[in-house]
């Protein structure tokens, strides 16, 4: 009776929880079903995974047997290129220096490291359109602009003088010998080029220091900065990297019109002039251009061979491998896939990479080297590899990381959408107009006038014929009514646009189905006259 009143007492949930008898268990049948299906189901995943191993395994002792028979192409390839004279290793380019052009570096570019961060910093526009052929004559002006601000003389003057020493050591270097910088060659596309910036920095002082004595009238010493603005161009031999020539190119522009400010004082000896003329005519700026493409390509190899030779990340080990799908079957499918392709491109996909870059690279350079050949642009962008120079582009997953590196870099030549080759073919524009100018001062420095005419310069004045580089036709030359004269290249578009300076945001041709050349339209490289006060 007690039993049965407790057992009354006894909540539903309670006796649910009950033992029906002595060792009796109605969860059992579930519980071992469950238990099976599991173990089974670990078979059939142990099985699976077994399964793709063995498969993974016969797969990389295939990949492997065929990476040593690419490896062998590879070396074939290597030797054929470098007995054609093409070269293939980063061991071909030494960039280190002698002691006394170190020294002649340092001083160079210790300027721009030490610049205060105030008005040198800036740059003052020395081709500031007035009219469509006239530019103002800043160091004939009350006050000058640098960069967004009005400041007068004595600033810049003051700016200026707080490296004076500095500057007049860098201004002694430019003037004392040839132009390299001490470099790693064997770092390739991650080779340090630390000296740029400071070298476009020296050249804003030097043309900032020669508009001041222009203004204060000290011609000797203005003088002495253009010729040093000069020299940054004609004594400096660049390394074979794409961004070291875009920064002469750089420093052409800045000296062509830092020249064209200076000439307008008049105040400069024939013997001075004949100095400027020399200088430039040293100078084309295609040679050693192809050697870019060398580099590249020994880069890129380099590259290549520094992925193929990386560690596998520690999360794609084997236990790894065998845990992932008890994690996450996708994930286990997508790391699986990438580790395939991982080892797929160190032991046979990389081999394929690098043969295309050295077959590319080369064949590239080949074309290069003829079109430079050409007389003119005009001749030269018609020309295979010219209009069309982007980089190689492996079609291969995982691409090289620091060769995708080495693509983003030439993509990001593109300077307002004009190629490599484009920048250099203005440069050569600019030094034409710029010794055909330097002619025409020294006719008037001995007649007192200008020609009406080109062809009325005598030959003793010239260093070459006054060609324009764009078109191979003689430069454009207009004798204006006031005695000056403008005097232009027709510009990338080989069209005569009557000798125009360009607007702002010029115009220019769509982009191209290679997507790198875009040309401006509308604009000439122009000589301008100055303007009147």
């Amino acid at each position: 009776t007690a039993g049965f009143k407790n057992d009354r007492a006894k909540g539903p949930a309670e006796k649910a929880r009950q033992p029906v008898g002595k060792g009796a268990n109605l969860d059992a049948p579930a519980t071992e079903g469950n238990r099976l299906m599991n173990t089974s189901l670990k078979k059939v995943i142990g099985i699976i995974l077994l399964g793709v191993l063995v498969l993974a395994t016969i797969s990389a002792l295939i990949q492997s047997r065929r990476g040593k028979i690419l490896q062998q192409e590879v070396a074939d390839t290597r030797r054929e290129l470098r007995e054609h004279g093409f070269k293939t290793d980063l061991a071909d380019f030494n960039f280190h220096t002698d002691a006394a052009m170190q020294a002649r570096a340092s001083a160079l570019i210790i300027f721009g490291y030490k610049s205060p961060g105030d008005i040198q910093n800036e740059s003052v526009d020395l081709m500031s359109r007035v009219a469509d052929d006239a530019v103002s004559v800043v160091w004939n002006q009350d006050w000058l602009k640098v960069g967004s601000q009005t400041i007068q003389w004595a600033d810049l003057n003051q700016s200026l003088e707080t490296n004076r020493l500095l500057l007049d050591i860098a201004c002694a270097a430019a003037l004392s010998g040839p132009i390299r910088f001490d470099l790693e060659a064997g770092r390739g596309g991650g080779m340090t080029l630390k000296h740029l910036p400071p070298l476009e920095q020296l050249a804003r002082s030097f043309n900032h220091r020669l508009l001041v004595e222009l203004h204060d009238g000290h011609f000797d010493l203005a003088w002495t900065n253009l010729l040093a603005a000069t020299r940054l161009v004609t004594a400096w031999e660049p390394e074979p990297d794409e961004i070291s020539h875009k920064e002469r190119f750089t420093l052409t522009a800045l000296a062509f019109a830092a020249t064209w400010q200076a000439l307008q004082a008049h105040q400069f000896s024939d013997a001075q002039l004949d100095r400027l003329q020399t200088e430039w005519q040293s100078v084309n700026f295609f040679t050693n251009l192809a050697e870019t493409v060398a580099f590249a390509r020994a880069s890129g190899a380099v590259s290549i061979q520094r992925t193929r030779l990386q560690p596998i990340p520690a999360r794609f080990s084997l236990a790894g491998l065998l845990q992932d799908p008890l994690k996450s079957p996708r994930l286990a499918w997508a790391n699986l896939m990438f580790y395939d392709n991982f080892l797929r491109y160190r032991v046979h996909d990389s081999y394929v990479d690098e043969k295309n870059l050295l077959l590319f690279d080369s064949h590239l350079e080949s074309e290069l080297r003829v079109a430079y050949r050409a007389s003119n642009w005009l001749q030269m962008r018609s020309m295979p590899g010219v209009m069309t120079n982007a980089p190689y582009s492996s079609p291969l997953r995982p691409r090289p990381p620091a060769y995708n590196n080495i693509v983003e870099i030439a993509e990001a030549m593109m300077d307002h959408g004009t190629s490599f080759i484009a920048r250099a073919a203005e440069a050569e524009a600019r030094r034409d107009i710029l010794l055909t100018a330097l002619a025409l001062e020294r006719y008037r420095l001995v007649y007192g006038f200008y020609p009406f005419t080109l062809d009325g310069l005598p030959d003793n004045f010239k260093k070459t014929a006054p060609m324009d580089f764009m078109d191979g036709r003689p430069l454009r030359y207009q004798f204006t009514s006031d005695g000056h004269f403008v005097l232009y290249s027709v510009g990338l578009d080989c069209m005569d646009d009557g000798g125009k300076l360009p607007l702002p945001n010029a115009p220019r041709i769509p982009k191209g189905s290679n997507g790198y050349e875009l040309v401006p339209t509308n604009v000439d490289l122009v000589w301008p006259r100055p303007a009147t006060p």
